[in-house]
């Protein structure tokens, strides 16, 4: 039943593969607790087994790819990566720097980052006028020709081959999760259209419905902000500290 309904987009395909014509509202509390099938789908997608993370050579390409594509300024004429978080999420800055680390060991250590201050909004923090704490990385030089590529590669194009490690890292620096009575959404932020409407492709490779609108690619169905979770968050749990927990905590 379990593996029929994850198979299943719609309770007639359910049928279909069940050989029934009726009854499934029993079977639905019976395994599940509820009485329609979209909430039998719900319950079977928090369930699903989560794949382990195993890191190779595209997962490191992807920790460039994401910081490209999010929170990351490349300095080019330097080989550098720049990246810059509030002082609520200096935690996640560090887990970042370390997965940069293992990709490429001779980037700067966690001990070069540097806690700051800025005046104004340019980091998207604070009121004008105001200072507020942030903490900043430089990398220091990235020699290995894939800094080359992620940098003379149109943004579109590499999103098609980030894996879900570099998703993951997109979207703890650009998505964000609603959960309301009446939504449960998730949105990824991009400026660039021709990002927005890649990501959406990919999003449906792995059977995620979502919708291109201004400066973001939206995921509007519990259904599939469990996919996502599932494919892009939960694997990488390990590398999400307390403080990134408000883009995950959703209830079923």
């Amino acid at each position: 039943m379990f593996r029929a309904i994850l198979k299943s987009d719609s309770i007639e395909d359910l049928k279909r593969l069940l050989g029934v014509s009726n009854g499934l509202g029993r079977l639905y509390e019976l395994y599940f607790n509820t009485s329609t099938f979209a909430s039998a789908k719900k319950v079977c997608e928090s369930y699903r087994e989560v794949s382990p993370y195993c890191p190779s050579k595209a997962d490191n390409i992807s920790i460039l790819i994401s910081q490209k594509l999010g929170d990351g300024y490349f300095e080019v004429s330097r080989r550098y990566i720049n990246i810059h978080h509030s002082e609520k999420q200096a935690d996640y800055l560090v887990e970042k720097v370390k997965l940069l680390n293992k990709a490429y060991p001779r980037t700067n250590p966690v001990g070069s980052i540097i806690k700051d201050t800025h005046i104004g909004r340019n980091l998207g923090e604070g009121v004008r006028g105001k200072p507020f704490t942030y903490y900043r990385y430089r990398s220091g030089i990235i020699s290995s020709s894939d800094y080359d590529y992620v940098v003379n590669t149109p943004n579109h194009l590499l999103v098609g081959e980030i894996t879900p490690l570099g998703m993951f890292l997109l979207y703890m620096d650009d998505g964000c999760l609603k959960v309301t009575t009446n939504v449960t959404q998730i949105t990824i932020c991009n400026s660039d259209y021709k990002v927005r409407c890649a990501i959406q492709k990919y999003l449906d490779s792995y059977g995620i419905k979502s919708s291109v609108y201004v400066d973001v690619v939206a995921i509007t169905s519990t259904t599939n902000v469990i996919k996502f979770l599932n494919n892009f968050v939960k694997p990488f749990s390990k590398y999400m500290p307390d403080c990134m927990a408000y883009k995950v905590n959703l209830m079923i």
